[in-house]
């Protein structure tokens, strides 16, 4: 439910006109969850967080963005590559 609602809050976004694009251009909305693992519970660890938007043009689409010093990845990153076969 909760995603079907971020979904909306998106395309709304989306369809709002702003400058040359559009709100979801200029914006940058986070979602989040204060459990890493639903089965263990575990709080504080390996948080899921989303960034929907470009705010401005400050981040590229399609990006996984590192924490704690990893390295950032593009659309292309290993673990996105489909199986060979």
């Amino acid at each position: 439910y909760v995603m079907t609602e971020f979904n909306y809050l998106l395309e709304k976004f989306k369809a709002t006109p702003d400058g040359a694009g559009n709100l979801l251009d200029a914006s940058c909305i986070y979602a989040t969850s204060c459990i890493g693992d639903p089965i263990a519970h575990t709080h504080g660890v390996d948080l899921p967080i989303l960034l929907a938007g470009q705010a401005g043009g400050a981040l590229k689409p399609g990006m996984d963005y590192a924490a704690g010093g990893g390295k950032n990845h593009g659309p292309a990153a290993p673990h996105d590559k489909p199986a060979d076969g």
